[in-house]
């Protein structure tokens, strides 16, 4: 009797210490949320899609002057081509960077930590199985919408060759951005815009560099360091998430 008393104190106790845990963590997204008045809190969190929106732009021009210095006015030519069908995979991954963010704020500000917990597993759940058909969908359309794009034969084989690595690593690029959601979706918008021109600087400044002018790796391949770049921090970003390290931990 004694040691069933022992165990139902310590499951007590243990039950306490969640509750106390999740109070804490939801004080903490209110204050992040409401600590100022509705403008300068609106201003912060706006700091994350602004140095994305930048970023992306700096990255679009930053990442051609990479390919010109490595394969000249040809490798312009093939991802210049190629950018439609670049970035209908990075807004398939950002449809759930998206949902995550507006998703989550509205669960914190309604007090449902718990829902919220489970909303990001789902979400990466279902983000990763759509990941694949999403991409065997991609791969398919490449040649049908060259054509449409008058792409001459030639380009449009090294663009299907630049392109592949980006599908084939599709739900990589939707972990990052899935996760970018969510930090963003707790109140870490700072944070977020910081990450993404991290990924940014990953792919002009060391990948891309070193692969494609130090290397110097066929064209074919000029599309590894925009999946490294992106995937490797995507990876990270999932697995800190789900091991707690942020506000929120997945269940």
């Amino acid at each position: 009797m004694s040691t069933d008393s022992e165990q139902a104190a310590e499951a007590s106790i243990s039950v306490k210490e969640t509750n106390d845990d999740m109070l804490k963590s939801l004080e903490e997204e209110r204050k992040r949320f409401s600590k100022l008045k509705p403008l300068p809190t609106l201003l912060i969190l706006s700091v994350g899609p602004l140095l994305t929106s930048v970023g992306t732009a700096l990255h679009d021009s930053c990442d051609l002057l990479v390919i010109s210095e490595a394969y000249g006015s040809y490798g312009v030519s093939v991802a210049g081509l190629s950018s439609l069908l670049r970035f209908f995979c990075v807004g398939i991954s950002l449809y759930f960077g998206y949902a995550a963010t507006l998703k989550i704020s509205s669960l914190i500000g309604q007090n449902r930590k718990l829902d919220a917990e489970l909303f990001i597993a789902d979400i990466f759940r279902f983000s990763l199985i759509i990941s694949v058909p999403g991409a065997i969908f991609v791969y398919f359309i490449c040649e049908p919408v060259l054509k449409y794009m008058n792409c001459p034969d030639f380009i449009r084989k090294d663009s299907i060759s630049y392109l592949l690595p980006i599908i084939v690593t599709m739900p990589t690029l939707i972990m990052l951005q899935t996760s970018m959601g969510v930090i963003q979706g707790e109140g870490r918008s700072i944070l977020c815009g910081i990450l993404q021109l991290g990924v940014f600087i990953l792919n002009c400044c060391v990948f891309a560099p070193i692969i494609e002018i130090a290397a110097k790796a066929p064209i074919k391949y000029s599309g590894v360091p925009y999946t490294l770049a992106h995937g490797i921090p995507g990876i990270v970003l999932m697995i800190c998430i789900f091991q707690g390290r942020f506000s929120i931990k997945p269940t």
